[in-house]
């Protein structure tokens, strides 16, 4: 390349000296924000005043030399820094936007997996949607399952869970305890569920004449439990010249003498039949004997032989073979036992015989009864001499 000559005189540019270059403003980069000169610094004073003039160690009246090499320099204050503006931030120069280096070329994706990728991460981007509640659904099938239990249940109850083993039999004297089963009607293998016991305790009570009454209890899951309560004699019915025991029960257990037993008369029974129950065919008479018994066994009357009840308005009770009670109704029953038992021990003489009137037992009536005089033997009788055929036969 041909280079042209620099002449050298008097158009060469002279340097500028460094105060010169200081004035003249440089070109400022393009984008940055051009700087303002700086301000004479100023002296600081106190509160806006004025600085007092320096003191000097020279006595009062002379005046300061003026030579400056005979006077004392004044001691000299560090210089403070210049207070830097506040809030003032400094633009810095714009960056030029940095070039990432050229990435190398990758292989082509395959369209399925590309499809995959695409369908996975639009998956995640998606919320899951909150399915709703089918409580009614899950109801229904419990109440299914429930009933399917149920069933096989009672079809298992019915066939092999609760077949009897074992029959135990308790209160028996009289009766064996096989005895008892057997009228009972019950028998091992039978299913409980299926055991009538109510049936069993009426044929207890109906063919054994001396069993008063039967309990048939239930011992899941196999066992039966029979409990008998046997008959005693507490009466005696006479009928037709026909007596009968009755127990406390009000059965008739057999056909015997009364022997120690008190007789009830009159109490004109539908059947005397050993097995059954006693009932009269009088109205109000069926539980007359029982009730007279019980208010007897709480006054403590004993020694009883006899009680009439042909009229029930007017009951009659023998005592010994010498006291007789005239009781009137069956109210206030055991008052009026109390007050003939007081009587029969504190006024009757253990010889005497007597009636007492107990209808009203606050209003008692005592009579004597006196020996029946013995009547006199009738006398042979005479023949009559003016009888006619003897008479005849006279001539």
């Amino acid at each position: 390349m041909n280079r042209k000559p620099v002449k050298k005189g008097n158009n060469t540019k002279k340097p500028t000296p460094p105060a010169a270059k200081a004035q003249t403003p440089q070109n400022p980069r393009p984008g940055s924000v051009p700087k303002k000169p700086a301000k004479p610094k100023k002296k600081l004073t106190l509160f806006g005043k004025k600085a007092p003039p320096k003191r000097t160690n020279n006595p009062p009246g002379q005046q300061r030399s003026q030579n400056p090499q005979n006077s004392q320099k004044p001691p000299q204050r560090p210089a403070q820094k210049p207070v830097q503006p506040i809030n003032k931030q400094v633009r810095k120069p714009a960056q030029k936007p940095t070039q990432k280096p050229a990435q190398k070329p990758t292989a082509p994706i395959n369209k399925k997996s590309q499809a995959a990728v695409t369908s996975a991460m639009r998956a995640r981007r998606q919320t899951p949607k909150k399915h709703k509640f089918r409580g009614g659904n899950y109801i229904l099938y419990y109440m299914m399952a429930g009933a399917v239990a149920l069933v096989v249940l009672v079809i298992l109850a019915n066939t092999v869970l609760f077949d009897c083993k074992e029959i135990t039999v308790d209160g028996n004297v009289r009766y064996t305890a096989e005895e008892i089963i057997e009228h009972s009607g019950l028998q091992t293998g039978d299913n409980l569920l299926h055991v009538d016991s109510s049936r069993a305790e009426e044929s207890l009570v109906n063919t054994l004449a001396y069993i008063d009454a039967a309990k048939v209890k239930k011992s899941f899951p196999t066992k039966l439990a029979i409990t008998v309560t046997e008959a005693e004699k507490w009466y005696c019915v006479t009928q037709n010249g026909e007596y009968a025991a009755v127990s406390r029960g009000g059965k008739i257990i057999e056909h015997c003498q009364p022997d120690k037993l008190v007789v009830v008369r009159g109490y004109e029974a539908e059947t005397m039949e050993v097995g059954s129950r006693l009932k009269s065919k009088t109205d109000g008479k069926t539980e007359l004997p029982s009730e007279i018994f019980k208010a007897a066994e709480k006054s403590g009357l004993k020694n009883i032989n006899e009680i009439d009840i042909t009229d029930r308005f007017s009951i009659k009770m023998n005592i010994e073979n010498r006291i007789f009670l005239e009781l009137g109704t069956i109210s206030k029953i055991e008052s009026k036992l109390i007050v003939a038992k007081e009587l029969i021990e504190s006024e009757i003489a253990p010889s005497e015989s007597v009636t007492i009137l107990l209808n009203n037992p606050e209003q008692v009536a005592v009579s004597p009864i006196n020996p029946a005089e013995p009547e006199p033997e009738p006398e042979p009788e005479e023949p009559d001499d003016t009888d006619p055929e003897s008479a005849s036969l006279s001539e």
